[in-house]
């Protein structure tokens, strides 16, 4: 018996306004069934847009890959969410790292007050909501990035 190749296909394509160009390239894709979860995820991405779409093909019908950057110098986004349909449902896995030009702790205490501290490991700080969404903190020169972890069902 020959094992199976996965093969990970690559798509990246690069816009102004893109809050709906991950929708868009996912169902050039022929992946339908998550449009809520992808628009919910992407729906603050603007600026300068790049997004890629990761897929194999043997999983390509039930899962996806979508890697985004956007917003401006000083204020920039990444985004990396997996989608995966499990029945009538839409399961996703949500990576975003934000960069902005002030301290975590500045960035913490004004912007996202509701995250509490957990833990220090290494150069990152730890911190998480009543939700349970995930945020590490780093300071990197005078600026800070935040990193959030979450997962949603939709």
């Amino acid at each position: 018996m020959r094992p199976i190749l996965s093969i990970l296909l690559f798509a990246p394509l690069v816009a102004q306004a893109a809050s709906t160009l991950p929708l868009e390239l996912a169902h050039k894709k022929g992946f339908k069934g998550c449009d809520a979860a992808i628009s919910k995820v992407f729906t603050y991405m603007d600026g300068d847009v790049r997004v890629n779409v990761s897929t194999f093909d043997q999983t390509a019908k039930d899962s996806l890959k979508l890697t985004a950057t956007g917003g401006t110098p000083g204020d920039s986004v990444y985004i990396e969410a997996e989608f995966r349909k499990q029945g009538s449902a839409c399961v996703v896995t949500q990576t975003s790292m934000l960069t902005m030009n002030k301290s975590c702790d500045n960035y913490v205490g004004q912007d996202v007050p509701a995250f509490r501290f957990v833990a220090r490991s290494a150069d990152f700080a730890w911190y998480q909501n009543q939700g349970g969404v995930n945020l590490m903190t780093r300071d990197v020169g005078g600026a800070c990035v935040a990193v959030f972890q979450l997962g949603l069902i939709e």
